[in-house]
């Protein structure tokens, strides 16, 4: 079914080079990021960024940072052994997430099994 959309062609693709730098330059990792942060940044409006979200991203705003964040937090884990050795709570900081139980909660969604988890196959893998 089709989207109706109040982004214009010229207005959508402006934010999404912006969303694009954004996301390259890992701002997703600032703590308490919203909506209308992002917006006031791109000097556009919150309905707007939370749109093209949704449309071209696939996602509701605060997933769709929830996961950057947990792929974030998979890479580093994945590269640098350091990271394994985090707390939970230690990563929750490291992905700029506000509490530990909203970062495992997004890690399981994301990842299907736990920090903990993910961990312990890493290390059973690569020792």
């Amino acid at each position: 079914k089709k989207v109706k959309s109040s982004l214009g062609p010229v207005l959508a693709e402006t934010l999404l080079a912006k969303l694009a730098k954004w996301e390259e330059g890992k701002k997703f990792l600032e703590k308490n990021i919203t909506a209308t942060k992002l917006a006031t940044a791109f000097h556009t409006n919150p309905k707007y960024i939370s749109e093209l979200v949704r449309q071209y991203r696939g996602k509701k705003f605060t997933k769709y940072v929830n996961d950057l964040r947990i792929d974030h937090i998979v890479e580093l884990l994945k590269t640098e052994n350091k990271f394994r050795n985090y707390t939970n709570e230690a990563l929750a900081v490291e992905g700029g997430f506000g509490s530990t139980q909203i970062f495992t909660r997004a890690f399981k969604d994301r990842v299907k099994m736990s920090p903990t988890t993910f961990i312990d196959q890493l290390e059973n893998l690569n020792p």
